[in-house]
């Protein structure tokens, strides 16, 4: 594979997000777009109130009822596939920053192992647990459009905010036994595996490069993702790969050889070759299916 370049396109969206932000079902329906591939670089809390969502997240759906709760991390995939009309919600964004200004250090990687054990993202509240999330989560929307005028306001929205995040972390872990908590050898691998694989996918394909910085052998690498994911690493690598193709194609204003040049393809034939292998059509093929 040719030495690493910085790609000419950007495949992972910048949020703008540098502190914490509150938003209500009204912002994000016109913000988030549905059938709209985002990857990004922010923490996310969704409290569903009513109706249902259905997302695609990390390559898997999820149908999230009310009153549920998903929560995300940065350089996930996500996309939104259909929303009820009746819907009404409220969603906390936040960045790394603001995370280790709380005095919790939290990474994308704690985050994991935090929410980790094979438990996923999101879950169906109790009566009780909706009263806390959402009086917490109101309380926070109120503060940071809202402020009200004194010395104190940070203090109040950063105290806020641990609490309802630890509330969030007990919910998500409410079902895992005590003894299961702490994550087997496999799942760490996994985690680690995709945290290198969301910040490489676009310039490294190799197996190898993985299973290197992992200090671990391909074949072991490829037991571990199909033990877990039930896909060898390599298969995982490519639809990774394969996902970010399919969402920049959609951007008319990128041409094939950018999207080859940003996925860090030699040239744009060995990107049709690839992406023809694995879709049954070539990136044009599939550029006319989706306009």
């Amino acid at each position: 594979m040719r030495k690493a370049i910085r790609p000419a396109i950007g495949t992972r969206e910048k949020s703008g997000v540098e502190s914490i932000h509150a938003i209500d079902e009204l912002h994000f329906k016109t913000a988030v777009k549905t059938e709209h591939f985002y990857r990004p670089d922010h923490f996310t809390i969704m409290f569903v109130q009513q109706g249902e969502l259905v997302i695609n997240y990390n390559l898997g759906d999820i149908h999230l009822r009310a009153p549920g709760l998903i929560f995300t991390i940065p350089d996930s995939q996500f996309i939104l596939k259909s929303r009820s009309e009746d819907i009404k919600l409220l969603s906390l964004f936040y960045s790394p920053d603001f995370v280790a200004e709380t005095g919790i250090h939290m990474t994308g990687s704690a985050a994991r192992k935090f929410f980790g054990s094979g438990m996923p993202p999101y879950a169906l509240l109790t009566e009780c647990e909706v009263l806390i999330v959402q009086n917490l989560m109101q309380i926070l929307n109120r503060i940071i459009n809202q402020p009200c005028p004194h010395d104190y306001n940070n203090a109040v929205i950063k105290n806020c905010f641990m609490a309802l995040l630890f509330e969030v972390g007990a919910i998500l872990t409410k079902n895992i036994p005590v003894t299961q908590v702490r994550l087997s050898r496999k799942e760490t691998l996994t985690i680690e595996f995709m945290e290198l694989l969301s910040i490489h996918f676009n310039v490294e394909r190799s197996v190898s490069f993985y299973a290197d910085k992992l200090h671990i052998t391909v074949r072991h690498l490829s037991h571990t993702t199909k033990a877990i994911f039930g896909k060898s690493a390599g298969e995982m690598i490519d639809e990774m790969v394969i996902t970010e193709a399919k969402n920049l194609l959609k951007n008319p204003q990128y041409n094939i050889s950018q999207i080859a040049d940003a996925l860090n393809f030699s040239n744009p034939s060995f990107f049709g070759k690839f992406f023809k292998k694995r879709t049954g059509k070539s990136p044009s093929e599939y550029r006319v299916t989706i306009v």
